[in-house]
């Protein structure tokens, strides 16, 4: 059955990350592009003000009070990390 989940998430793109890494895939060509170091550092700056030690998928769940909300909260972070480097 298909759910929401933050985690999940998490642990399908870090496996895409490890194929990634695994078969010397260029940086450049890594995930379309996408920075996630860049990504994470935009989410502890701008949601983790108390400097909690958890990333992005874990602070989102954590912020949203459940995995599946934290889900949708992530994307919506995505969604303006992605704007926030357009301008």
């Amino acid at each position: 059955m298909a759910r929401k989940s933050v985690y999940a998430l998490w642990y399908q793109l870090m496996g895409i990350s490890f194929a990634e890494d695994f078969h010397n895939i260029p940086e450049a060509s890594r995930f379309g592009g996408f920075d996630f170091g860049a990504f994470e550092a935009w989410a502890e700056q701008t949601y983790n003000p108390q400097r909690l030690t958890l990333r992005s998928f874990s602070l989102a769940a954590h912020l949203a009070g459940s995995d599946a909300d934290g889900f949708d909260l992530w994307f919506r972070w995505y969604d303006e990390f992605l704007d926030s480097r357009r301008v």
